[in-house]
């Protein structure tokens, strides 16, 4: 799954914006004025950015995160989600600062930060990119639906992508795991496979995550392993109990999941048994 999120407004603001109330924060963006730059202007402009008043709104280098959205990011991160940024700047210089932003209070995918090429609007990027969700403010101190991402989507293409509007500078604390409709990967005997640290690995290819896991596991683990090869970084590799692979070595071992694949069922409680010893046990250790 791809997330598609606005960064001014949605989950950056300007730190004057901080410790002040929603529709506060609106009035400031508001008596700032819209910050738009001519279509026609290029990455590589040699344009002057004038000194800003320390805090406001043309003071990029001073953003802060809206409320908690990194954490908010990181959990979707974690779960498998890829997270890409589209920026209102154009200009080489202030693109920069805006990912520079990102990377000081470390947003997840901080380097997948897009922005309008010369002659390009918002949707060009949106229908280039395709994401699954796009997250967006409402652009309410620069003009509504006007200023938007999604509205201007071509109609064709606006099915293909869910479209989430929170108010500006609200952020997007509120945001559910429901709501975003992260899909879940539960395992045959019912645990969230999208959970585990080795589903994680795989699906950001996090090579870190795989020699932290791997060395935890040993350590957890060791007693229920005398006689097994340490686990190694390169053996956390796992895409989930019913996918097609790759799977964890000790699932692929697990006498549940294959009761489950020899009964065709996808999960215990589609069986007669249920619950049976087996299931038990393991939940002993994992529920």
């Amino acid at each position: 799954m791809k997330i598609l999120v606005f960064t001014e407004g949605t989950v950056l603001m300007h730190a004057l914006a901080g410790g002040v109330s929603r529709e506060d924060r609106v009035k400031q963006s508001q008596a700032a004025g819209i910050q738009r730059e001519e279509r026609n202007i290029a990455f590589e402009s040699n344009t002057v950015v004038s000194k800003a008043a320390p805090g406001s709104v043309y003071d990029l280098e001073s953003y802060i995160p809206v409320g908690n959205a990194v954490e908010k990011l990181n959990q979707w991160k974690q779960q498998g989600v890829e997270i890409v940024y589209l920026t209102s700047r154009r200009i080489k210089l202030e693109v920069e600062t805006i990912k520079k932003v990102l990377q000081k209070y470390h947003f997840p995918d901080s380097q997948n930060l897009y922005f309008r090429q010369q002659g390009e609007d918002y949707k060009d990027i949106a229908e280039r990119i395709m994401p699954d969700i796009l997250i967006e403010d409402d652009c309410e101190s620069i003009g509504g639906e006007k200023e938007m991402v999604y509205p201007h989507i071509k109609e064709e293409l606006k099915p293909k992508i869910k479209s989430i509007v929170v108010k500006e500078f609200e952020g997007i604390d509120h945001l559910s795991t429901k709501e975003i409709n992260i899909k879940k990967h539960i395992a045959m005997c019912g645990l969230d496979c999208s959970i585990c640290n080795a589903f994680i690995a795989t699906k950001n290819n996090d090579a870190l995550l795989r020699k932290k896991t791997a060395k935890e596991w040993n350590e957890r683990y060791r007693k229920d392993n005398r006689g097994r090869s340490p686990i190694k970084p390169e053996d956390i590799n796992c895409n989930g109990c019913l996918s097609d692979g790759p799977i964890y070595l000790y699932c692929q071992r697990c006498k549940i999941r294959s009761c489950g694949f020899e009964k065709e069922i996808k999960n215990c409680k589609e069986c007669k048994d249920y619950r049976c010893e087996d299931l038990i046990e393991l939940q002993k250790h994992f529920f």
